[in-house]
Formats: structure tokens, sequence, C-alpha cells
């Protein structure tokens, strides 16, 4: 599969769009037809769901700043995939790991990254209690809870009579991969795997719930076994969702969103969600937590929040002016530092970010770089006026009656705000609109004496919204 001709004037919903659309034309092939019902016949999975977990690896395989697929897919990789294909299956007769899961565990916690993360499920867990909850780290960290690492190749269960099954389907994937010049083996590979992962630990446990805060890695192979044993799968969203691969077919019996204006619609991401509770930022609840010495006294008029991987020529660098776009924005906070003389204008990155790309942009500017350690929300609960190119902490600070808003030049940055309902209403467009939206809040004081909650709605308490909602759509006594 090569390059899409006319896609570099598309903006990045368009060209999600126009991806999507080549899938379903290309599944329609007699070709296409054959293989999936070959793989359905050894595995068991319904074609829906098959059809499904394949549109979601064909968008995430789509290079949106070369506008090409990846070669992973790529028909001129088959011969080397045979070899894999046949290879892993060969092995997964020998060796066997089984992940043993304790009948006690009836809530799975997916993809923990560090105790900073898990320190906000602490309530969640402490309610079901510690010895009923089986965290899943996507890293190494130590912590007092039942953990494991899992690896979807490494702990799948695959029966020996559908090993066989498969290694003989070899041939005929060849030959289709041959025919349509894509790589199914790829396909193959990755919906292998994980549906008998999932199998195994969905049909050898009494797990009756998954909770996780990553919409864009769900899975709707894992919802689909675990609605098939009286379970429900949850998803909290920490993120703005964007317009691009990873926003795609997402799939959960019910998501935690910021709020209506900001949930991730059915419609517009081809996804499953059945359910919504608008639950409001589920990491910011720990707003108040006792403040580190650093993270006192540091008052800015200006707060602008950064995000990882940014920089253009990456992977967010998906539309024809994204590049001039996000560098003209960081040229805004660079003039407006120089234009006012007293003005106090902070740049902070995210803790877990190497890259300098911004700060040596902002080098020789009044606009101070702030240390990535302080914590975010401190800041922003001490600073004036928070702006961001496409940070979901803009919509949070909203609900703590702050003055933010998103720099988007020209309103273009549709791959980061598209999902948003109204959000040039907190764009801003221009620097001269900048400017005026910020002396207009100087004027009153940086004072909103109304809680808008259109983008993020404020709960006191989101960790028992949380357990109550896992009650309320799981079979969890």
């Amino acid at each position: 599969m090569s390059k899409i001709k006319n896609f570099e004037n598309l903006n990045t919903y368009e060209k999600s769009k126009n991806i999507i659309k080549f899938f379903d034309e290309l599944t329609e092939k007699k070709e296409f037809k054959i293989f999936i019902n070959n793989i359905e016949n050894v595995i068991k999975l319904e074609k829906k769901e098959i059809l499904f977990f394949f549109n979601k690896i064909f968008i995430n395989n789509f290079d949106y700043n070369k506008n090409n697929f990846k070669k992973k897919i790529s028909y001129l990789n088959i011969v080397k995939y045979f070899f894999i294909f046949n290879g892993l299956l060969l092995l997964k007769v020998f060796f066997k790991k089984k992940i043993y899961i304790s009948k006690n565990i009836i809530i799975l916690l997916k993809q923990i990254d560090n105790n900073e993360q898990l320190c906000s499920y602490k309530k969640i867990i402490n309610h079901f209690g510690k010895k009923k909850i089986l965290i899943f780290k996507d890293s190494k960290f130590k912590c007092d809870y039942i953990t494991t690492k899992y690896n979807y190749i490494l702990n799948s269960i695959i029966p020996l009579k559908d090993i066989l099954k498969l290694l003989k389907s070899s041939i005929l994937i060849f030959n289709l991969s041959k025919i349509i010049k894509i790589n199914l083996f790829y396909f193959s590979l990755k919906l292998i795997f994980e549906n008998y992962f999932y199998n195994y630990i969905f049909n050898n446990s009494n797990i009756k719930g998954i909770l996780s805060h990553k919409h864009y890695s769900t899975s709707n192979i894992a919802n689909f076994y675990i609605n098939n044993n009286s379970g429900k799968s949850f998803v909290i969203q920490k993120n703005i969702n964007t317009a691009n691969s990873n926003g795609f077919f997402i799939s959960a019996d019910c998501l935690f969103s910021l709020s209506k204006n900001s949930k991730i619609e059915n419609e517009l991401t081809f996804s499953k969600i059945k359910n919504y509770e608008y639950t409001g930022s589920f990491f910011m609840q720990n707003l108040n937590k006792e403040k580190k010495a650093q993270d006192v006294d540091l008052k800015y008029d200006i707060l602008y929040l950064a995000g990882n991987g940014l920089k253009p020529k990456l992977y967010y660098d998906t539309y024809k002016s994204y590049a001039n776009d996000y560098l003209l924005h960081l040229d805004w906070l660079k003039k407006i530092s120089s234009q006012f003389e007293n003005l106090k204008v902070g740049f902070k990155h995210h803790s877990n970010n190497n890259d300098i790309f911004e700060e040596n942009i902002l080098k020789g500017s009044r606009v101070k770089i702030i240390d990535k350690n302080i914590n975010s929300y401190h800041l922003v609960e001490q600073s004036n006026f928070i702006c961001s190119w496409a940070s979901t902490m803009i919509l949070e600070s909203i609900a703590l009656k702050k003055h933010s808003y998103f720099l988007n030049p020209g309103l273009r940055n549709i791959q980061f705000l598209k999902g948003i309902k109204n959000f040039k209403e907190i764009s801003i467009s221009n620097y001269e609109q900048l400017l005026t939206i910020y002396e207009d809040a100087k004027e009153n004081n940086f004072i909103k004496n109304n809680l808008n909650e259109d983008y993020c709605v404020k709960k006191n308490n989101i960790s028992n919204e949380i357990i109550n909602s896992i009650y309320k759509y799981a079979d969890i006594k």
C-alpha cells in the first residue's frame, strides 16, 4: 500500500474519514470476505467484532504526516510475515505462560503507568478491597497492590487444534494478501493473540469490571468476552479525543466523560460507547492534595500548558498548515511577553517531557520556562490566564472559573478540537484577539462570577460517582 494522492490538502478529520471509507471498500472484496470467514471459523469471534478490530488496526497504521500506510501492512512484507506468523504459532505449541487470577478478583484496572496515576484510583481500590483488584501495569513500578505485567503473545492460551487450523490457513492468507495487496498476516497476528488472551482471562476468572483511563487503546475484544461473562467495561476520559488514528473505534460499556460538550461521540468517531456518565475530571480531583514546597506562590499572568510530541514532523503533524500554525502560536507568547514589560508569562511542560524544541523556540524571549516537575494544577489554581495548543487542562481550568483558551491560529486545529462542541468559543484565532481577550479579563481582575460546566463538569467526589456507576452497570454485589 502506497502514498494516497490528494491527501495533503485535507484536514485531519477528513483524512480519517477517507481512510475508513477506503477500508470499507476493501472489506467488500471477495478475497477479504474469504479471509474474514476463514478467521471467524477458527477463533469463533463474531464477524462484526473482527471487522471493528481490523478497522482500528488499519487506521492506526496510517502515517498522517507522510500520507501513506506503514510498512507493517504493506504486501511487500508478506513473505517476512508468513514466517513470523507460522513461527509464533509453532512457539505457542510449546510455550504457554498463563496469568493466574485469583477468584477473589472482580475488577481489572488496566494500563497503569506509575504510582501517581495509581494514587488517583486509591479510593476506588479501597472501596472494593485490595484483594479484589488486579492491576495490569504498562510499565515497571513498585506498589502495594496485586499487579502483573502482561503480553498478548506470551500470555495468550491457544488450543492446539486452533493452532493447527491457523497454520493450515497460512497459505490461503499468503495468496489473498498478494491479490488484494495488503499484509493480512499482520492483521491476523494482532487479532489472534489479543483474542485468545482475553478469551482465557475472562473465561478463567470472576472479573466483572474493566476500568482504565486510556480511551484511545480500548479493546472491543476485551469488551466482547467480559460481556459474555456478565461483566462491563468502563473508561475514564482523561484527555481530549483526537481526530487522527487513535481517536477512532473506541469501545466501552460506559465512558466517564468530562462533559456533554467534550464527550467522545460514537457517530463522529465510529465508536461503540453504550453509556455516558458526565463526571468531570477524574485526575483533577486530587488538586487539593498536599502541596510541595516548590508548588507554592508561583503565580503567572499568563500560563501556557504544553503537550508531548507536538513539534512539527512528528505524529501530530497531520495537516498542511500544522507546522506554521504551531510555530505561530508560540510566537504569540514571545510577542505578548515583550509587548508588556511587567507581564509574567510562564511555559510549563509535562513532567515526563524530554524534548526541548519549544524551549529553543522561546529562548531569548521573556517567557519563563517553568520547572516541569511542579504540579500543573497548582499553577493553574494560582495563575490568571491559561492557554495551550491542545491541553485537556484548558477544559478542566474552565471548571475552576479560569480564563482559559486554546491558541488556535485560523481555527485550523481540527485534529484536537473537532470533538469539542462550540470549540470556537474557547479558541483564540489570531494575535489581536489574544490581546483583546486578555485585556478584557484583566479589566475584570480575572474574576469569573459564573461557573461554566459546558466543557468540564465539576463534581465534589468523582471516585464515588465511578463506584456507583460500576454497581449500576456491572453485575457486582
